[in-house]
């Protein structure tokens, strides 16, 4: 008998791999980055199809299979729906790159709590938030340089250390105005060092 896990998850990305199942990358509280089958996901009948898009909070039941996971329930929660439904055309832009950037640099199956949560406030952020064009970039370069020093690719005493502690409000992302050149650099150089 396998042992069903039910955790939150965030959605970060969706492949077709047949013409029913989908390839989802599911970042859980609990085991962190995983790859998860869902059998019959496209088909109009499933009961999955509706809670599995790119971007949203759920809850997932999962059972661990020889190579990947696979999916048995999952319960929408959180905002309970998309940024593109919302017509928050830039914000689903900007949770894509950040999910990309995710995906990139999460070696494996580890439980990471604080990255979790971190992505998660700043979905919820970007879901209920007016964000201009330039808060948008403000969020986003506090978003990346937050999962690089929470990955441990920026060290401590970093010029932009600062900025960590900003929070995900509207008034606060206008101060970052002034750092932002200095955290794209520190964020190119994470990047450029990590040779990924």
């Amino acid at each position: 008998m396998h042992h069903i896990h039910t955790t939150p998850a965030i959605i970060l990305s969706s492949h077709d791999i047949s013409e029913a199942s989908l390839m989802l990358h599911l970042f859980t509280r609990e085991f962190g980055l995983v790859r998860v089958h869902v059998q019959s996901a496209r088909l109009e009948r499933s009961k999955h199809r509706y809670h599995l898009a790119v971007g949203r909070i759920v809850d997932v039941s999962l059972v661990r299979g020889r190579s990947l996971w696979r999916l048995t329930g999952v319960h929408a929660s959180g905002y309970g729906s998309t940024l593109t439904r919302m017509g928050k055309w830039g914000e689903a832009r900007l949770f894509a790159r950040v999910a990309r950037l995710v995906e990139r640099l999460v070696v494996g199956e580890v439980e990471d709590r604080e990255l979790f949560g971190e992505l998660s406030r700043a979905l919820d952020f970007l879901a209920v938030g007016e964000l201009d064009h330039a808060r948008l970039l403000n969020l986003e370069v506090l978003l990346v340089l937050r999962i690089l020093s929470r990955l441990g690719y920026i060290g401590e005493g970093a010029p932009i250390e600062s900025m960590l502690s900003i929070a995900y409000e509207e008034d606060d992302l206008n101060n970052m105005d002034p750092y932002r050149e200095i955290a794209i650099e520190t964020i190119n150089a994470s990047l450029a060092a990590s040779h990924l």
